[in-house]
């Protein structure tokens, strides 16, 4: 079975770093011991640095989260646009970090906002949903 291949959308990674509770918190914990692989693209990056220094008050902890969320992650480039696929503009630049990156699934929340996905061959799931895919 090939390891399955995401992007986490940010209201994700904001959820785990304001609880060490519950999916989110769970899945991030995973993200380095090769269950799947995530991909992030610079203005993602961009956007989890800006939640990450909204989230925690400590810019060098900040700093220190951020530099552990990029470290296990694939950087993709942008090869393709599919704007303007979705309502909101974030949503396109995750949707476009996962059909760069050839993922199957977009992680998140916000599961009605990413109605357009299935057209690119990637199911948008919550982060629950996301672990029992790979088993946990």
């Amino acid at each position: 079975m090939a390891i399955p291949r995401a992007v986490i959308d940010t209201n994700v990674v904001v959820s785990s770093l304001l609880s060490d509770r519950g999916a989110s918190a769970r899945l991030m914990a995973l993200r380095s011991r090769g269950l799947f692989e995530y991909v992030v693209s610079m203005p993602l990056a961009f956007e989890y640095e800006a939640a990450c220094r909204f989230c925690i008050h400590d810019s060098d902890l900040a700093e220190e989260i951020l530099n552990g969320l990029l470290e296990s992650a694939i950087l993709v480039t942008k090869r393709f646009s599919v704007r303007p696929l979705l309502r909101d503009p974030n949503d396109n630049m995750v949707l476009e970090a996962a059909t760069n990156g050839q993922c199957e699934y977009v992680v998140t929340f916000n599961k009605k906002d990413f109605l357009g996905a299935e057209l690119y061959g990637i199911s948008v799931v919550t982060p629950g949903e996301f672990l029992t895919l790979i088993g946990r």
